[in-house]
């Protein structure tokens, strides 16, 4: 028996179970508590902004285009409008997209987006002027990749005077040796038929002794560089 005033078995008991009870009611909320933590930041690290810029061929922006972005393997899509800065913003997740971006008086445009998950990422689009109004359909121009220069509109290998006696001076040091080309600097360069004919500079002593150029009898190392490709297709020292 207990003594008086004292807690009985059953009192005990009680008190125990209560505070199991307590402790397994603390460790359920701070599962659920750490649970919630744990899928919002899977939830926030799986999102990626995209960032659309959109603008005309000057470079102004344009606020109000529609832009529709299509996850192409799921074909899910959502859609924005531009702000006053011609941006808006969506957060997706990581996959290959397609944006459609379209605005009274301009040509609709399209472009792929391979949305990677390593933060936030800009596309800007260039809209053209010509398009119809957005309920009817319009021509969808593709916005391409920088294609590389053809032979066409490739820029000279050599495209100035510089260039071409840089060029020459490598060449004619090899056939003459340095010291040789070093005393009939400065070289000069003039442009004909896409050729550049490189020459250097005859030095002479004039009567009072001073060196001089012109009217001078001796010859001076010579080259002739293809503009386009920087070949030089022949060499000579004139006599």
């Amino acid at each position: 028996m207990s003594d008086a005033g004292g807690l009985g078995c059953a009192d005990v008991e009680r008190a125990q179970g209560t505070a199991r009870l307590y402790h397994w009611k603390v460790v359920l909320v701070l599962s659920v508590v750490v649970a919630v933590f744990l899928a919002a930041r899977v939830l926030a690290e799986s999102q990626v902004e995209l960032k659309v810029d959109a603008r005309d061929e000057s470079g102004a922006v344009i606020p109000g285009a529609r832009i529709i972005v299509t996850k192409v393997l799921e074909n899910q899509s959502v859609t924005g409008e531009t702000d006053s800065a011609g941006t808006v913003s969506f957060h997706l997740t990581a996959g290959l997209y397609e944006l459609s971006v379209s605005m009274n008086g301009f040509k609709t445009a399209t472009k792929q987006v391979d949305l990677k998950d390593t933060g936030e990422q800009t596309v800007a689009i260039v809209l053209r002027v010509g398009g119809c109004p957005i309920p009817d359909p319009c021509p969808v121009v593709l916005e391409k990749e920088s294609q590389p220069p053809t032979r066409a509109n490739k820029a000279p290998a050599v495209p100035d005077e510089t260039t071409a006696v840089n060029v020459a001076e490598k060449a004619l040091t090899k056939l003459y040796g340095k010291d040789k080309v070093l005393s009939e600097r400065p070289f000069k360069a003039s442009l004909a038929d896409g050729i550049w004919h490189v020459a250097g500079t005859l030095y002479c002593r004039n009567k009072q002794g001073n060196w001089v150029t012109g009217a001078c009898l001796g010859g001076v190392a010579t080259a002739n560089v293809r503009q386009r490709d920087g070949r030089v297709l022949k060499t000579a020292h004139t006599k």
